[in-house]
């Protein structure tokens, strides 16, 4: 056999081979690379009296706490119970925030959002929600009557938010520039109107 021929197909073999174990190399590599592009699926995010907290249910005590969360998963419940608590937050809070009885502070400042399908409960008590950021899903005042809901110049409701006090007893206030997509309801005739009028002054 031709000495030249002979070193081209021991060439052309070794090229095969190492084609082959760069395309199994490959085959390795790529799914590790995709796994490592996967984005790390939130969580929910509290402190509870300083304390980190994570979870489907985060829990104060039945005295005064200081809630903070900057992210609540949908499914999420953050309930602090008895006590004049202050609840904060400060992100995404698509859960439920139920603030308990007691005189309650819950504040959803301006980096905060209450998503479509979260929604923040004052219940028993005389409590003061403030709003300072975004606004999808549901803020009512309680049961229990004789609370504040304050809108302020810069929060936004979108088209799916619902602000909820209770018929004649709770008082729903908003500064001038406030963003109302949508009615506010408290069961009273002409509030939503009045305070749709005071966001636009």
């Amino acid at each position: 056999m031709d000495l030249s021929r002979t070193a081209r197909l021991a060439a052309r073999a070794v090229s095969a081979r190492t084609a082959r174990i760069a395309v199994v190399a490959t085959a390795v590599i790529l799914p590790a690379a995709a796994l490592a592009a996967t984005p790390a699926h939130a969580v929910t995010d509290c402190t509870v009296n300083g304390v980190h907290r994570s979870g489907r249910l985060i829990e104060g005590t039945p005295g005064d706490d200081t809630i903070v969360c900057s992210r609540v998963e949908p499914g999420t419940v953050v309930d602090a119970k008895g006590g004049n608590d202050t609840i904060t937050v400060t992100g995404e809070m698509d859960g439920d925030i139920r603030a308990g009885g007691g005189e309650d502070a819950v504040t959803v400042t301006r980096s905060g959002r209450v998503g479509e399908g979260g929604s923040v409960d004052g219940q028993g008590g005389h409590d003061r929600i403030d709003i300072d950021g975004i606004v999808d899903g549901r803020i009512r005042g309680g049961q229990g009557g004789g609370d504040t809901i304050h809108l302020t110049r810069h929060s936004k409701m979108t088209g799916h938010a619902g602000i909820t006090g209770v018929r004649e007893t709770d008082t729903i206030v908003a500064d001038a520039g406030c963003d109302i997509a949508r009615a506010v309801r408290d069961g009273t005739e002409g509030v939503a109107d009045a305070v749709k009028a005071a966001c636009m002054a």
